[in-house]
C-alpha cells in the first residue's frame, strides 16, 4: 500500500492558518453596542451627537432597503483650533439590534473641503438588511474616519504645493464599527 504524500510544511502551516481565519471569520460579529445610538425611527427628523460629529438625519424605507439622508456636522468646538480643512473623511451609517450587533451599514467617503463653523457634510446611505429580528428594538448609529489638517492644497494652480505637515499638526479620530469575535 502506499503511503500517503505530506504537504511540505510551509504549505501545511498555511493551510492550517487559513482554516482558522475562516473558521473565526464565520464566528465573528459587527457590534457598534459601545457607540451612542437612537430608536430606528421612519419618517422622523432625528439628531444623533458623537465625539466629533453630529448626525442630523431622516430614515425613509424604500421597499425591503432604507435610505437615511442628511447631514453630518463637525463639532468644531472639540476640535484642535488648529484644523481648518477635511483631508480625509469617511461616513458610516449602522442599523443594528438592542445588542449593538450591526444588522446593515453602508460607508460614504467625502470630498476634501474646508472645516470650520457653518461646515456640513451631506450624505445618503442606503441599508439593505437580509432579514430583521422579529422580536426588540432596532437602533441607528453612525461612524466617521476623519484626517484633519492645518490648511488645504493651495487654490492657485500655480502657487508651490503646500508644506508637509508635522504629525502633530494632523489631527485623526475614529468611531466605528468594531468586529467581536
Amino acid at each position: 500500500m502506499p503511503r500517503p504524500t505530506r504537504l511540505p510544511a510551509p504549505v501545511a502551516a498555511l493551510a492550517a492558518a487559513l482554516a482558522a481565519a475562516l473558521l473565526l471569520a464565520a464566528c465573528s460579529q459587527t457590534s457598534v453596542r459601545h457607540l451612542e445610538r437612537n430608536a430606528w425611527e421612519v419618517e422622523a427628523d432625528r439628531s444623533l451627537a458623537m465625539k466629533f460629529w453630529r448626525f442630523d438625519y431622516r430614515i425613509a424605507p424604500l421597499g425591503d432597503q432604507f435610505s437615511v439622508r442628511g447631514q453630518a456636522v463637525p463639532d468644531v468646538g472639540a476640535l484642535p483650533a488648529s484644523v481648518h480643512w477635511i483631508e480625509d473623511l469617511w461616513l458610516a451609517a449602522y442599523l443594528c439590534d438592542a445588542g449593538g450587533t450591526v444588522i446593515a451599514q453602508d460607508l460614504r467617503v467625502a470630498e476634501p473641503g474646508p472645516l470650520g463653523p457653518g461646515t456640513n457634510v451631506p450624505f445618503t446611505f442606503t441599508l439593505h438588511p437580509d432579514s430583521l429580528p422579529e422580536a426588540g428594538e432596532l437602533y441607528i448609529t453612525f461612524g466617521y474616519r476623519m484626517k484633519l489638517v492645518p490648511e488645504g492644497p493651495p487654490e492657485d494652480e500655480d502657487a508651490p504645493p503646500r508644506r508637509a505637515f508635522a504629525p502633530a499638526e494632523i489631527f485623526f479620530a475614529s468611531e466605528g464599527a468594531m468586529t467581536r469575535f
